[in-house]
């Protein structure tokens, strides 16, 4: 049952993660999304907005797009836990 509820987690993560970026690509375009309430846009587009999100985007970004010596882009597979999360299951 666990690996079930595991896999769920990740799924959810994923559509999650997915529908953000696809909002915040509508508020790029200087658009507004249909499909969300206007509070809940309200307050995506003041965090967006916000001088440490950008920053924190720009270096995110910047890394994943670094070349680590030639190997092309780095894309980790760890999940969303940390390095001990991960250590301790082995």
């Amino acid at each position: 049952m666990e690996t079930v509820r595991k896999k769920f987690n990740e799924k959810a993560l994923d559509s999650y993660t997915k529908q953000i970026n696809a909002w915040k690509t509508v508020w790029q375009k200087n658009k507004r999304s249909r499909f969300i309430n206007g509070t809940v846009w309200e307050q995506l587009i003041a965090h967006w907005e916000k001088e440490k999100t950008i920053e924190t985007s720009s270096r995110s970004s910047k890394n994943r797009k670094s070349d680590h010596g030639g190997k092309g882009m780095y894309g980790h597979n760890l999940g969303a836990c940390s390095m001990s999360t991960k250590e301790d299951e082995l």
